[in-house]
């Protein structure tokens, strides 16, 4: 795997958990739907979608495959496990350029 890519989709992963958990807090402390809440949970909707295929799209790259693997992103928990499962196409010294 390409280190800066997994890198970049562990982060990307950590944000997609936390901003879910954010809106599980905010709407269970509010007793509110989470849309009814004015800005914040259209922002939390864009930053959930955002990070989840940024993350997924990390990992891809990470991974050494075709962008047009994030298709299978919208296959919802199938999607995932199979771009979950994808074995790495690279070597772990192989630098990016080079393939």
């Amino acid at each position: 795997m390409i280190a800066s890519y997994k890198r970049k989709s562990n982060i990307a992963a950590v944000i997609f958990v936390v901003s879910i958990g954010a809106g599980i807090v905010l709407s269970s402390n509010s007793h509110q739907n989470l849309w009814d809440m004015g800005l914040i949970g259209p922002a939390l909707g864009i930053t959930w979608t955002v990070s989840y295929f940024y993350a997924l799209m990390s990992l891809i790259k990470a991974k050494g495959r075709s962008d047009a693997w994030i298709l299978m992103a919208f296959l919802s928990l199938l999607g995932l496990i199979v771009l979950l499962c994808l074995k790495d196409q690279r070597k772990e010294d192989t630098p990016a350029a080079a393939t």
